[in-house]
């Protein structure tokens, strides 16, 4: 039986909204579990980075969900935001919030005309069995900044394919950090901020001595 992102980005967004009510109650942000804490932090900080040159910023998320971006409330402002998440697994989103998001289900003309400030791709990239799907495509290549966060990246030269321990029948491919660069990217961004996470937060059953959880925000050259 494989693994269903239908449910998975189900109980995400039932969650988001919850935590939506809570936000509305308080100036304060929502303290969320482990890994999550440091990206969501990352991602804040990414925005104000892709602001500070323009009132505006617009964001093309893939695979995400409603819950990558709620946080976003009462750490900064978000009134000039502009969110676009394109994710085929993912049914009709009840976005209960204010943020300005548009839910993409098949990714048409329309948003491909769309010129992205920030282009995120959160932890998706380990469940794509090929970097080709997104390898040049316009909206990426076009885009100020590419923002990685919490992703099982090899600084070495071997990739991994391995059965991911947190999750049944889930599988992760780890691509090296010079296949982000080079086949994903096509040398067009130079990376601004590299930090890792705890190693228990890459989602490997074992340790690889040159495997790391990493967050990884690049400009364009």
């Amino acid at each position: 039986m494989k693994y269903s992102w239908f449910n998975y980005n189900l109980k995400r967004n039932k969650e988001a909204n919850k935590i939506y009510k809570f936000l509305k109650k308080t100036q304060i942000n929502f303290i969320e579990s482990g890994v999550y804490k440091n990206v969501r932090d990352i991602y804040a900080l990414s925005l104000l980075i892709g602001k500070s040159k323009k009132n505006k910023i617009k964001v093309l998320d893939y695979g995400g969900n409603l819950m990558s971006h709620v946080n976003l409330i009462n750490k900064i402002s978000t009134k000039n935001i502009e969110i676009y998440v394109f994710n085929p697994f993912i049914e009709k989103v009840p976005n209960n919030t204010f943020l300005k998001i548009k839910f993409l289900k098949n990714f048409n003309s329309k948003a491909n005309a769309k010129a992205f400030d920030l282009v995120y791709f959160g932890s998706v990239i380990q469940y794509l069995n090929t970097l080709k799907y997104f390898s040049g495509k316009k909206e990426v290549l076009k885009s100020s900044m590419v923002l990685i966060t919490h992703t099982p990246i090899s600084f070495g030269i071997k990739r991994y394919f391995l059965k991911q321990k947190n999750a049944k029948n889930l599988f992760q491919n780890i691509y090296t950090l010079k296949d982000i660069q080079k086949d994903l990217l096509k040398n067009k961004f130079n990376i601004i901020f590299k930090s890792i996470n705890e190693n228990k937060y890459t989602g490997l059953a074992k340790k690889y001595k040159d495997v790391y959880s990493t967050n990884l925000l690049m400009k364009k050259k």
